[in-house]
C-alpha cells in the first residue's frame, strides 16, 4: 500500500499561504488502480512580527477557517537570534494566540503553520 497526495496552493494578499492536500489510499497490486480519499487536510502558513518586548502575546487570524477550534493544530517558530518560551492557544476556527516570555527587547517575529481540516 502506498499513499498519493494531491496538493493545491494559493497565496492571499497578506502573504499567507493556503495549501489544500487530499490524501489517497492506493491498493496494490492491481492493474487498474483505485483510489479513495482518506482525509481533507489543509496547511496554512504565515508570518507575524507585530509583537514586541520581553513578554507578550499576539492574536493571529487564519486566512481560511477550519471546521472547529479543535480540528487543527498550530506550530510556531520564533525567528530571532534570542531564544524564548512560547505557547499557543486556539481561540476559534479562525484565530489563535501566541504567547511568549523571556524574549528580550525588540520585535518578536514568528513563523506559524496551522494543519487540520
Amino acid at each position: 500500500m502506498s499513499a498519493l497526495f494531491n496538493t493545491t496552493a494559493l497565496q492571499n494578499s497578506d502573504s499567507n499561504a493556503v495549501v489544500t492536500t487530499w490524501l489517497y489510499r492506493l491498493s496494490l497490486p492491481t492493474q487498474n488502480a483505485v483510489t479513495s480519499p482518506i482525509q481533507n487536510t489543509r496547511i496554512q502558513t504565515g508570518y507575524n512580527a507585530s509583537g514586541t518586548g520581553n513578554a507578550g502575546s499576539v492574536v493571529i487570524t487564519i486566512p481560511s477557517a477550519y471546521a472547529s477550534t479543535t480540528s487543527y493544530n498550530v506550530f510556531v517558530t520564533h525567528e530571532n537570534t534570542s531564544p524564548l518560551n512560547t505557547s499557543v492557544v486556539r481561540l476559534s476556527a479562525t484565530q489563535f494566540q501566541i504567547y511568549w516570555t523571556n524574549g528580550g527587547p525588540g520585535t518578536q517575529p514568528f513563523m506559524w503553520m496551522a494543519v487540520g481540516s
